[in-house]
């Protein structure tokens, strides 16, 4: 009889915990690891760049502002999938996207995400930066909500952080600070 009852105790945990972040579809062709080679194109002459890898850039922030929970490597968004351009970058259209990664948490009931988005124009920088901030779905984990969007961009690249302010007050603006601190320069873009 105990047998039984902890059986059941541990299929309705299973369930309970699977309830939220079950719901949340993952992309099943994004691969393990983002690229590490440079930008296939330049940014324009007339704006400052930040020449290392997204990769890199992602790291060298958490290295600036820690997180309190734990995310994984960036990985890398496939530019020909709608659905990761959706529900990554809130984008329906990635033309003027050269490259981008995402970082969020291991557990999917969390709302937290990190994009950052390599432009293929510096030029389009603040538009995609726009159309990312009007388009992403802050709501995309079903049971939680991120009440915390900042976008900022630098040259060519474009970084989008939301989270739920009960996850982590005051995190996103943070990080948009900790990004203006590693590309060493004000954000040409902030909102």
């Amino acid at each position: 009889m105990k047998k039984l009852i902890a059986l059941v105790l541990s299929l309705i945990l299973v369930l309970s915990l699977a309830a939220c972040g079950g719901n949340r579809a993952t992309p099943t062709d994004a691969p393990t690891q983002a690229p590490t080679e440079a930008p296939t194109e330049a940014p324009t002459e007339a704006s400052a760049a930040y020449t290392g890898t997204l990769t890199e850039l992602v790291t060298a922030i958490y290295e600036k502002q820690p997180l309190e929970f734990g995310v994984a490597d960036p990985i890398a968004i496939d530019l020909a999938d709608s659905y990761q351009l959706s529900y990554f970058m809130g984008l329906t259209d990635g033309s003027k996207v050269s490259e981008a990664v995402y970082s969020e948490p291991f557990i999917g009931s969390q709302p937290y995400s990190m994009v950052a988005v390599r432009v293929k124009d510096a030029a389009d920088a603040s538009a995609v930066a726009e159309e990312m901030r009007g388009g992403i779905d802050t709501r995309k984990w079903i049971c939680v909500e991120a009440d915390d969007l900042h976008v900022g961009a630098y040259g060519d690249v474009v970084l989008l952080v939301m989270v739920g302010s009960e996850l982590a007050p005051g995190l996103s603006e943070k990080l948009m600070d900790a990004f203006a601190a590693v590309v060493g320069s004000d954000l040409d873009y902030k909102n």
